[in-house]
C-alpha cells in the first residue's frame, strides 16, 4: 500500500467522525510493559556483516511435537533490536520496549516449546496460539539470546475515546 496508507487512515478517520461523531486523542499513560534487557551473562548475539539487501526475509513458524506441545521458531535476519522488540510486541499481552542498548543489526533464531493447555496471554487467533507468552518463551530468550524480558511499568501511548454516538441514518 505504501504511500496510500496515511491517506486511507485520514479518510477512515473522517468517516468515523462524520458517522459516529467520534472524538479521540492520544495520551501517554504509565502501564505494564515488558522491557527487553541484556541478561546477566551478556548477549549471545553477533552483529551481521552483510548488507540487508543480500539477506533473506525473516521466517517464523511452529510445529506440533509428538508430546502434543508446540515448538515455535522466530528467525530474525539482519535486523536492529528495535525490529525484534516490535515483533515481540505484536504477540505479547503488553508493549515491549528495547532497553538493551545494543546497536547494529543481528541475525539469530530463538525456539521455545509451549504446552497446548497452557493459556497464552497474547490474545486470540493463530498468532495467540503460536506465540506462547509464558515462562518457556521468556526462558528461551534468556538462554538462547542472552537477553531478558522483564515485567515492569513504563510510558505507553494510548488512544482515548472522548465521545462517540450511535451512527446516523443515511
Amino acid at each position: 500500500m505504501g504511500g496510500r496508507a496515511p491517506q486511507l487512515n485520514q479518510m477512515l478517520q473522517a468517516l468515523l467522525e462524520d458517522r459516529f461523531k467520534l472524538k479521540v486523542h492520544w495520551e501517554t499513560r504509565t502501564m505494564p510493559i515488558y522491557a527487553l534487557t541484556v541478561g546477566k551473562k551478556g548477549p549471545k548475539l553477533t552483529p551481521t556483516a552483510e548488507p540487508a539487501e543480500q539477506r533473506p526475509n525473516a521466517m517464523n513458524g511452529s510445529k506440533r511435537l509428538p508430546n502434543g506441545n508446540t515448538l515455535s521458531t522466530l528467525n530474525v535476519v539482519d535486523r536492529a533490536m528495535q525490529n525484534f522488540v516490535d515483533s515481540l510486541g505484536e504477540f505479547m499481552d503488553r508493549p515491549v520496549v528495547d532497553r538493551t542498548s545494543l546497536k547494529g543489526n543481528f541475525s539469530f533464531k530463538v525456539e521455545w516449546e509451549s504446552e497446548p493447555d497452557v493459556p497464552s496471554n497474547s490474545g486470540p487467533g493463530m498468532i495467540g496460539r503460536m506465540m506462547h507468552a509464558g515462562p518457556a518463551m521468556f526462558t528461551a530468550i534468556e538462554e538462547q539470546l542472552g537477553l531478558k524480558l522483564e515485567s515492569t511499568k513504563g510510558p505507553v501511548e494510548v488512544l482515548v475515546i472522548d465521545h462517540v454516538e450511535q451512527p446516523v441514518a443515511n
